[in-house]
Parts: structure tokens; sequence; C-alpha cells
């Protein structure tokens, strides 16, 4: 199997590495800064056209968000499996444009949602199910001092791993959004901060999240009928605080390599949910103040 990786800034490394990691060696990279050159014997390629050259069965699309769509519907429409960051494009239409053109070309299109493979996530998942917890509220506080976004504002690069995460938790869509978007630091070129508040049928959503804070911050709350669970994804920890129902083990698993196996290997991989929490999400993190 030939893969190849367009674009080697921060998650395109990580991905690099871990398919190495993976002893995934038949490789090809595309980047148009040649100081990321760095690693490897791989073929590479320097001009951002030059991604058109790559001849590989599976393509990694780590760009820029505003460079997705052309990207991902070239290889698409050469009936080529695509993997790409998250949002998958900058709006709604233009996503569904691109689930189009897999399904006419029989080809994956895999959106990496990374929390909903997470192992934390899916014990929660699971406790919902095995026990009809009824949710009234959550929580999702995602802050940390990253690096700067100039094509995307805090609402599609962070608060949309949040709002995937209610989507795939619950499979509901909320009847009215509010967001507000604003800059922690003034000179930003993009909002690098936001608070949106989701009102869905049976309980609401309240979502704090900003590249632009002093602290690293992970931190979840679910609030339940009988109680409530507390997760805190940098200490990797699911804490249940509801009568009867036990804690669980959790599984050690990096939830990159389960993303990067169900790509590469795993053909029994649900695509036609994902596609769900990719759309429902992308509809979501547009509207502001009206119903979806």
């Amino acid at each position: 199997m030939k893969i190849g990786i367009i674009g080697l800034g921060y998650w395109g490394k990580i991905i690099l590495n871990n398919l190495i990691k993976m002893n995934y060696i038949d490789i090809e990279l595309c980047d148009s800064n040649t100081d990321l050159f760095n690693q490897g014997n791989f073929s590479k390629y320097r001009n951002y056209q030059d991604y058109k050259l790559l001849n590989c069965d599976k393509i990694f699309v780590c760009t820029i968000t505003s460079a997705h769509f052309e990207i991902v519907k070239y290889f698409l429409s050469q009936g080529i499996d695509v993997f790409c960051e998250k949002p998958l494009t900058t709006d709604y239409k233009t996503s569904s444009e691109l689930y189009e053109i897999a399904e006419q070309k029989n080809c994956h299109l895999f959106v990496d949602w990374v929390f909903t493979l997470n192992p934390q996530i899916n014990l929660l998942k699971k406790i919902i199910s095995e026990n009809n917890l009824i949710i009234r509220n959550a929580i999702f506080n995602r802050l940390n001092l990253g690096p700067e976004r100039f094509d995307v504002n805090a609402v599609l690069d962070l608060a949309s791993h949040d709002v995937s995460i209610i989507t795939y938790l619950f499979n509901k869509k909320p009847f009215k959004c509010n967001w507000i978007n604003f800059k922690r630091n003034k000179s930003s070129s993009q909002d690098d901060s936001t608070v949106g508040v989701l009102q869905y049928d049976c309980f609401t959503a309240q979502i704090n999240a900003s590249w632009f804070y002093g602290e690293k911050v992970r931190k979840c709350f679910f609030e339940f009928e009988n109680g409530f669970v507390y997760w805190n994804d940098l200490q990797r920890s699911l804490e249940i605080k509801i009568p009867n129902i036990e804690t669980h083990p959790i599984s050690n698993d990096s939830p990159i390599e389960i993303a990067l196996n169900y790509f590469l290997m795993d053909e029994k991989f649900d695509y036609s949910l994902q596609k769900n929490i990719t759309l429902l999400t992308q509809k979501i993190i547009e509207k502001n103040g009206s119903e979806i």
C-alpha cells in the first residue's frame, strides 16, 4: 500500500510519525515548506500543485482548511480514498459535494473526528446506552495557548470537536445555536475564542473554546437526571458519579492509531455514521441564533 501525506505541519507530522510507528514505509510527502523534509527516505514534492504527482492508494490531507476542498476533490475524483483533517471544509455545501463525489466514485472519505474514537468517550457512550441515561446539561472546556490559525476561527478549529462529540454520543440535532466569537488576542487575524450554547429538546450544551488561553484545559461535564460524569482528556480519566454504575476499565489505545487503522485496514468502518457526524457538525457550527 502506497500512502501520500499532503501537508507536514503540526498534524501532518503526527500522522507521519504514527504511520512510521505502525511500520508503514511506502510514503510520499508533499509540502511547500522544504524545511519540513527532515525525516525518512521518502519521495518528496515541494510545490503546492505537486500533490497531483502523488500516485498513492490512500491520501492524507493535513493542510490548512481553506485548501481541503480542492485537494480532497481531486483525489476523490480519481477514485482514491482520502483521510482529511477536520473540519472537512469551511461550509456545509462544499462538504456535501465531497461526499457526493465519494459515493459516485465508490471510494471512502474519512474525516478525522478523533474524539469520536477516544476510549473514554466510547466508554461513556456505552454507559449511556446500557443504562438509558437521560442527559440534561453538558459543559465543554477546550482551551490552550496554541498556534494561531489564519483561515478558520475557534468555532471551526476547536469547538467543532465538541460538537462532533455531542452528535456522536446523543445522535440529536439542536433546535437553536448561539455562538459568541471574539478575540482574546486583539491582534489575532481570526476570532481565537468562542462561547457556544446549543439548545436541544431535552438538554443544553455549553462550549468554551480558545487557542489563546494561558493554560491547557480539556475538561467536560455531563449532567444526567441522576448524577454526572466528569471527563478530563488530559488525564485520560472518566469519573462516574451515578448510583449503581460501576467504574469500567478504560483502554489505553491511541485514538490516532485507531483512526489510522480504520482508514487503512477496516472495510467495516461505519462511514455513513461518520458522514452524518461531519455534515451535522458543519450545520451546527455555521448557525448562529437560528434554527437548524
